[in-house]
């Protein structure tokens, strides 16, 4: 790939985040009816290819990142997935999933989760029911068990207890349980009696627990 085009695609980048940022401020920001966001301006390249995909901004990005040689691409995937999180969630998990490396994915799976659960906890729970089940998704269950936990305590202790490590699992299901028995002690107390946990795991998520 051309190295005019990776800087090309930097730029772009930037224009991307610049206007999702103003998106963002405009809606939390607001009471009144939300200010159109301006389409990003066209950079002048020499390059038809390139120039048609800059008004589409985010999604056209993808298209492009992938192109980008290996070291390049990663230092942009993370930021133009995220941006496209906030218009076309699924496109942005699909992108940013397909995109990861083994190593990486963990974190990905997190990113999308943490990025989407709060504005749509059902749309970002359905999809990470659709995920290849594995330790992978441990911190995104957990992310997730944490966001929705002050809405759907239930739902929340069970996306806890699917966490498959050990160790991270009882640290979300403490955090879980603590924000259910601010509510109500007596269903958070029940549901770790009748989750099939071990004594001594029990134990350990009370014993995080501020009585």
């Amino acid at each position: 790939m051309d190295s005019r085009i990776a800087r090309i695609a930097r730029v772009v980048l930037w224009i991307s985040s610049m206007v999702v940022t103003y998106f963002v401020g405009v809606q939390v920001g607001s009471q009144a009816k939300p200010t159109p966001v301006a389409v990003a301006p066209e950079v002048k390249t020499g390059s038809s290819r390139v120039g048609s995909a800059l008004g589409t901004r985010s999604e056209a990005m993808t298209d492009l990142i992938r192109e980008l040689p290996a070291a390049e691409a990663n230092e942009a995937v993370d930021s133009v997935g995220y941006s496209l999180m906030w218009s076309k969630p699924e496109k942005g998990a699909a992108f940013l999933v397909e995109t990861a490396t083994p190593e990486a994915l963990p974190a990905r799976y997190a990113m999308i989760v943490s990025a989407w659960a709060n504005r749509n906890p059902n749309d970002a729970g359905a999809w990470l029911n659709r995920q290849p089940p594995g330790p992978a998704q441990d911190a995104a269950r957990a992310t997730f068990a944490r966001t929705v936990v002050r809405k759907d305590p239930e739902s929340a202790f069970a996306w806890a207890r699917s966490v498959t490590k050990p160790e991270d699992r009882t640290k979300a299901l403490r955090d879980v349980v603590r924000a259910w028995s601010s509510r109500d002690a007596k269903a958070a107390n029940q549901a770790l009696a009748a989750s099939g946990l071990g004594v001594k795991e029990i134990q350990a998520i009370q014993g995080g627990r501020q009585h």
